[in-house]
């Protein structure tokens, strides 16, 4: 549990890209994710039941699962009903300087992939629950928050100090995944932090001279 918390925060770093789906990544996270499912999985006190339960009716973790059903039929059908009638901003894979388009509505490789994220996200929810009920100390969870903070609060002042030291390549380790990565951008005279996550938006910000 320890490692997962730390590797959080590294939301750019890619353990494999696949361009025969767009370009798409599998991240250290969702490895580190599948890895513990699995050894959780595999462990010796009714596996299958402890990784259920948070899943019952009624429970957070029952709306959530309703939540992901919807979703899966969601991006399966209606990019298709729908296809063509809206503009939407597609996933940036692209370098800075293409800038945002919206494209039509339709089919795509971020369906797939923001799916299969969806999935990930259901499963470390009833590991960390399996765990949690395995080890119920509030001062363990507690650390764990720590460390993740920790590491992200690290990336992102790491991110400062290499750009402004000319060594922004440094972080590159850290952003392997097929990303658009604003990270020359500054705002009110100040670098834009990204740290060790993909930028979301850069469409109302000022580019560096």
């Amino acid at each position: 549990m320890l490692f997962f918390f730390a590797v959080t925060p590294m939301g750019a770093m890619a353990a494999i890209n696949l361009p025969a789906l767009g370009g798409t990544s599998i991240t250290v996270i969702d490895v580190t994710v599948a890895g513990l499912f699995g050894l959780v999985l595999l462990g010796r006190d009714a596996p299958t039941s402890s990784l259920l339960r948070p899943f019952l009716p009624g429970t957070p973790g029952g709306y959530l699962l309703l939540f992901l059903v919807y979703a899966a039929v969601a991006s399966a059908f209606l990019p298709r009903i729908f296809a063509g009638d809206s503009l939407v901003f597609g996933i940036g894979r692209g370098a800075n300087d293409d800038g945002i388009a919206l494209t039509p509505l339709g089919p795509g490789n971020g369906n797939l992939s923001q799916m299969y994220r969806l999935i990930l996200g259901l499963m470390i929810f009833s590991v960390t629950a399996a765990l949690i009920r395995r080890r119920p100390d509030p001062a363990h969870v507690l650390k764990l928050m720590v460390v993740a903070t920790t590491v992200n609060v690290a990336l992102g002042l790491f991110d400062i100090l290499s750009y402004a030291a000319g060594l922004e390549a440094l972080m590159d380790t850290f952003r392997t995944a097929n990303y658009s990565m604003a990270i020359g951008h500054h705002m009110a005279g100040m670098k834009r932090m990204v740290g060790g996550f993909p930028e979301a938006s850069a469409s109302d910000i000022i580019p560096s001279a």
